[in-house]
């Protein structure tokens, strides 16, 4: 478990410092630092990184499935966690072939930077480049209709995110102490 967390936390830094990589590192190691974080789906390459950061549509349907799969995520746990009749059975009746709760908080653990590195990075949209060639997004949207509306949405969406992380936190703190 602590393996994958230090390659999550590499996988973070590659993709919050990408430009300052070599070129060959970043193609070597994209595809595997994305596929680490979950985000190997929407940015498999290097060119798919720029065009990420400059497609404000890609960037929204990308917060919006990650906030879904969230919520569905931790929303299932909850229920197993919340029906007493069930939570007896997984944590008694089951627990000697199969530790359900286990797996599913180790599989918690893993998800829990993707989900939060997936809505909170481009939720805030501070994308930053060197590359003069490459016009990041205004993302207050002034070219879109309703460009003040998503950006609010996206800062409650990143909102959401930072209120998820917390409850785990706050619910791993309970069980370990």
């Amino acid at each position: 478990m602590l393996l994958i967390r230090v390659v999550q936390l590499y996988a973070v830094f590659f993709i919050f410092y990408y430009e300052y990589w070599p070129t060959n590192a970043r193609q070597w190691f994209t595809p595997f630092m994305m596929a680490v974080l979950g985000t190997n789906w929407h940015i498999p390459n290097q060119k798919e990184y720029y065009n990420f950061m400059q497609d404000y549509d890609l960037m929204y349907k990308v917060i919006l499935i990650w906030t879904a799969t969230t919520i569905a995520f931790y929303s299932f746990g909850m229920v197993l966690s919340l029906r007493k009749k069930l939570r007896y059975r997984l944590e008694h009746a089951y627990a000697s072939k199969f530790n359900f709760f286990r797996w599913y908080f180790w599989l918690c653990e893993i998800m829990y930077l993707p989900f939060l590195v997936n809505v909170a990075w481009p939720a805030t949209c501070n994308f930053r480049t060197e590359r003069e060639a490459i016009q990041l997004l205004d993302c207050k949207g002034p070219q879109y209709e309703y460009g003040m509306v998503y950006w609010w949405c996206m800062k409650g969406l990143l909102f959401l995110s930072y209120v998820w992380a917390f409850g785990y936190n706050l619910m791993l703190f309970k069980f370990i102490y």
